[in-house]
Formats: structure tokens, sequence, C-alpha cells
């Protein structure tokens, strides 16, 4: 089998399979007293999707419980594999715990979670193992944006660009 069969025939395996890269946006790093902002998915060779707490669907604009709801529904009909960066230890423990918090049921685990930051972390000596480092390394680009601590705040307050903006930077991340 050449290297061009190899490729083709994973990208045949990675479509039946349905391996969906994710990100969520937050208002903090620790779930009991921030937020969910927005969870995005991309499934392999398939469009975005997401879920953000202004959405016209989310009975409640002041509470991410609506967000955290889609995303498990999403996450136990659509996904196989899920795979994100430093999802093991920031993404995932944040969507349980603001499970928790809302008393929402238990949701199944993917078939696999594949962490990319371990990837990154074990294959790789760049000064920093920030997404933005490797993407630049690996792609010869930067399409990660920046989100200001000014951005960040006005997001927190509700503003809809500021929201918007937050959004935007995750979707990108879901598409590296």
């Amino acid at each position: 089998m050449t290297i061009g069969e190899a490729r083709r025939n994973l990208d045949e395996f990675r479509l039946k399979l349905r391996v969906v890269s994710y990100d969520i946006e937050s208002t903090g790093l620790k779930a009991d007293f921030g937020y969910v902002f927005c969870v995005c998915f991309k499934q392999y060779g398939g469009k975005t999707i997401t879920f953000r707490i202004d959405d016209k669907r989310n009975p409640d604009k002041n509470s991410d419980k609506w967000v955290i709801e889609q995303a498990i529904k999403y996450i136990n009909e659509s996904v196989d594999v899920l795979e994100g960066y430093n999802s093991l230890w920031f993404d995932s423990p944040f969507i349980k715990s603001r499970q928790l918090v809302h008393r929402l049921p238990e949701y199944l685990n993917p078939v696999y979670h594949r962490d990319l930051y371990h990837t990154a972390k074990s294959n790789t000596r760049f000064r920093r193992k920030s997404l933005l480092v490797i993407e630049s390394q690996l792609f010869d680009r930067q399409t990660k944006t920046h989100v200001t601590p000014e951005i960040w705040m006005d997001g927190i307050r509700g503003k809809k660009s500021a929201i918007d903006f937050v959004v935007d930077h995750c979707i990108k991340d879901v598409a590296l």
C-alpha cells in the first residue's frame, strides 16, 4: 500500500467514524464561578456547529444551562471520537462541572477522547505548547485570534459584538 492509498483509507475511515473536534470558551477557569460563552463542534469534513449563550433559542441568556444541555445532546447523538486541544484538562472537566451546577444528567463519554495537546507535548520541543505556537510551526500560518481583556469583559457583560468575537475565536480553534 502506498502512502497516498493509506491516507485515502484513513480519510474514508474518518468520514465513517464521527471524529469531532471541539472547543469551549468560558468566562473563567473555574466552573463554579464562571460559565460557558459557547461550545463549538466540527466533524471531520463537515461544518461547524455552535451553541452560544446568546442564541435566540436559549430561554435564559443569563445562564449557560441551555448551552451545556445542547453540547451534551450533540456529544451523545453525533460523536464517536472527540478531540480537542487541552480538552482533557480543561474543556471536558469544565462542561462536566457546569453539568453538575445545573443538575443535568450524566452524559455518555464518546468511544475515544483524543487531546492534541498531549500529542504536541510528547512529540515536540517548542518554546510553548499553545495552539498558536503549534499552528505556526506546523502550518506556517496564524489564524488564531487574540482575545483582549477588554473584549473578554465586554463579553461577560453581554455585549453582542464581544460575544461574536469570542465565538469566532472558538470557531477558528476547532477549524485548526
